[in-house]
């Protein structure tokens, strides 16, 4: 039973960071939003403006995030298939 736990979670946590980089690519207010308000977004913001960081984060972080988003889905996909 303890074995299932963390390829569930890795799924899960997959699944919520797919979901959210997805919707912070296609959603501009969302994403100004949360650069706003996340302590890591306020030093970027501060560091060199909310257009830069902005546009660096849809180009560089998001799509990094969405990789690692299908990495963890299919580590956690393998395990779980690997375990039943």
């Amino acid at each position: 039973m303890e074995q299932l736990i963390f390829p569930i979670v890795l799924l899960a946590a997959g699944c919520y960071f797919l979901i959210r980089n997805i919707s912070m690519i296609g959603n501009d207010e969302k994403l100004k939003k949360y650069l706003e308000t996340s302590p890591k977004g306020k030093l970027w913001v501060n560091k060199i403006g909310l257009e830069k960081t902005m546009d660096r984060t849809k180009k560089i972080f998001l799509p990094l995030g969405i990789i690692s988003a299908f990495a963890m889905l299919g580590y956690g996909s393998f395990t779980l298939w690997q375990l039943l």
